[in-house]
Parts: structure tokens; C-alpha cells; sequence
């Protein structure tokens, strides 16, 4: 049972109003979580996931930091790694398959930049790269299921 299962099935068990509080407060204690919960508050007119929102979310939580040692990598790596649940999202949500291809380009691109900036970044960089790689991949699938070219 990994650490977070408890927690899970606690808050599987919580009127959505308590649920609400919780993630409103997080948001507002959080800076990043508040900035992945925006983005994916904002819709296009039809209800889908509106891409603006969140390219410009993932550029706010991949934004290399002015200064960073290999202490803050961990935190920097959790904070991109928002990203990827954006894309999740918005796939789940019905954004399309060409938005979640180049917002995952634009995720993947922006998470080798900030690599580059922060040192120890080894140890979140690979992992998610390669997520957001698998996203971009299932996204291609969608977009053209007719095609053997393997996606990246």
C-alpha cells in the first residue's frame, strides 16, 4: 500500500463541499496547485478545456527560478509536474487530440529548459519527460489511430 492510499480513500469518503474547502485553501497555500486549478477552472464557451489557459499555466509552473541548488530540485520537479496532470486532464476532458499533442511538445520542451537550470534536475527530469511523452504518444494515437508511425 503505497503512502498516499489512505489518504485516497479518506477523501473518496468526503461530501464534495469539504472537498471543496479543502482544495480552495490548498490553492491558496500552494501557489502552484492554485495556478493548475485555474487553468483547468477556465473553459472554452463549449466546455472544453480552453489550451491558452493552459499553456500558459504549464509556462508558469516550468519558469526557471533565479537561483537554485540541488535542495530546491525536488520541489521545482513537483511543481512541473503539474503539468502533466493538466494534460491529463484536459485529454480525459475532451480537449483536442491536437492541443494535448502541442501542449505536450510545449510542456516537454519547457521541462528540458528548466533541466538546463536546476541542478540534481536527473532526478525528476527523466521521469517526467517521459510522461509527458506517453501523453503526447496517446494523444497521436487519437489524433490519426490509423497510423503505425511510431510517436515519440
Amino acid at each position: 500500500m503505497s503512502d498516499t492510499e489512505p489518504l485516497r480513500a479518506w477523501l473518496e469518503r468526503q461530501p464534495p463541499s469539504r472537498l471543496a474547502g479543502w482544495l480552495e485553501l490548498a490553492g491558496t497555500l500552494q501557489a502552484p496547485l492554485g495556478m493548475a486549478l485555474a487553468a483547468e477552472r477556465d473553459r472554452l464557451p463549449a466546455g472544453a478545456p480552453n489550451p491558452a489557459s493552459i499553456r500558459e499555466a504549464i509556462r508558469r509552473l516550468t519558469e526557471p527560478p533565479h537561483r537554485a541548488t540541488w535542495k530546491e530540485a525536488r520541489e521545482i520537479g513537483n511543481t512541473a509536474s503539474l503539468a502533466c496532470r493538466l494534460l491529463e486532464h484536459a485529454a480525459e476532458d475532451g480537449a483536442a487530440s491536437g492541443d494535448v499533442i502541442a501542449l505536450a511538445e510545449f510542456a516537454m520542451q519547457r521541462v528540458e529548459e528548466l533541466a538546463m537550470a536546476v541542478q540534481d534536475s536527473e532526478t525528476w527530469t527523466g521521469p517526467l519527460l517521459t510522461e509527458l511523452a506517453a501523453i503526447h504518444r496517446r494523444a497521436g494515437q487519437q489524433f490519426n489511430p490509423d497510423s503505425n508511425d511510431v510517436i515519440p
